[in-house]
């Protein structure tokens, strides 16, 4: 196996760490649409139409908090990967499709979890 040079190494770990942050922003992004739009459904099934002004104004602030806890609540799911793949960093450069398995299958059993409350 061909050693990369301190230079070659250094665009290779700041490539990885693009792809991260990518990987974990889209993934906060998606589940951020996807938890808006069931609220959204959920509130156009529920409620009556047309809203009084009193009620737009209301509607708008329940739609921020429930960002704010949606938000809150993805953040939690997502921060014990990332603290995982920091501590993994420290022991290896590469990162195993194994790990990354593990990692999806995990985020995904607790949002369908998170979902399905």
């Amino acid at each position: 196996m061909d050693k990369l040079l301190p230079l070659d190494a250094l665009f290779y770990v700041q490539e990885m760490k693009k792809q991260i942050v990518k990987y974990f922003l889209l993934i906060y992004l998606v589940a951020i649409i996807a938890m808006a739009f069931i609220r959204s459904i959920l509130f156009v099934s529920v409620k009556n139409f047309p809203l009084s002004v009193e009620e737009r104004g209301l509607v708008w602030e329940m739609f921020e908090r429930g960002w704010a806890f949606d938000s809150l609540l993805t953040c939690y799911i997502l921060i014990l990967p990332i603290v995982f793949l920091l501590f993994y960093s420290f022991f290896t450069r590469n990162y195993s499709n194994k790990v990354w398995k593990r990692i999806s299958t995990f985020i995904i059993v607790m949002f369908v979890l998170l979902l399905s409350i």
